[in-house]
């Protein structure tokens, strides 16, 4: 009589063990991106532009700041890498889109961090693979960790 309870109960810790390894994962993750990283590489729907030339990402527990010659733009940013490919949402805290989530995937690979995300206001949608092709409306961003 008491197989279903205990059942549920292996459940549940069997749910929590998995949610447990998923959220160290993503701190392990997290302290891996600390400190500053400088922009290499940008492309836009499909074309290299400079428009991020100059600017500095930098990661400070779950925020990350942008800066450069216009100014500083923050965001609280939350890691998935349990996701394939590994997923990335950053939430503006300022600006004209404060509290808006862009929907990003990532890749780190020793000193290099590449990002991409779709670069339309309000767009709930997220990338399926680190790339950016002519009419995709998609932003790929190359960072190299700073010396």
């Amino acid at each position: 009589m008491h197989l279903p309870v205990v059942a549920i109960g292996v459940g549940v810790l069997i749910i929590a063990t998995v949610a447990s390894a998923q959220g160290d994962d993503a701190q392990k993750e997290l302290e891996s991106l600390q400190g500053k990283w400088e922009v290499t590489k940008v492309i836009f729907d499909g074309m290299a532009t400079d428009n991020l030339k100059g600017v500095q990402t930098v990661f400070d527990k779950d925020k990350m700041s942008l800066i450069g010659a216009a100014g500083t733009r923050e965001f609280r940013i939350k890691l998935d890498p349990t996701k394939k490919p590994r997923a990335l949402d950053m939430t503006a805290l300022d600006g004209e889109f404060k509290d808006k989530t862009n929907l990003a995937v990532y890749k780190m690979e020793g000193d290099l961090l590449n990002m991409c995300w779709f670069n339309e206001p309000g767009w709930n949608k997220r990338p399926t693979e680190l790339s950016s092709t002519e009419g995709s409306k998609l932003l790929l961003v190359t960072l190299k960790r700073s010396k």
